[in-house]
């Protein structure tokens, strides 16, 4: 059980690296969900201070994130929902 869980942190760590390295996945967000431009300031933030935030203010930005989300947008809650599993997981 720990083994997959392990497994399981290093897939979002990897998604995280190819996130932080191409910036395809952070413009279709932009263009998609795009209405807010603070929402995705901070999310950049989050996204590149992610391996180096104290994990309370990693969690203090990510729920920050979350309280800018409306009901619509089913990708930026699965987004938030991501950022919470990896925050949790630093240590």
């Amino acid at each position: 059980m720990a083994r997959k869980n392990m497994e399981k942190t290093n897939n979002k760590r990897d998604f995280l690296e190819i996130i932080q390295r191409n910036r395809v996945f952070v413009e279709f967000v932009e263009e998609r969900y795009g209405g807010s431009q603070s929402r995705m300031e901070l999310l950049l933030d989050i996204l590149w201070g992610m391996e180096c935030k104290k994990k309370e203010e990693l969690l203090r930005q990510i729920y920050l994130y979350g309280s800018m989300l409306k009901s619509r947008d089913l990708l930026a809650r699965q987004i938030f929902l991501w950022l919470l599993e990896m925050a949790e997981a630093q240590e």
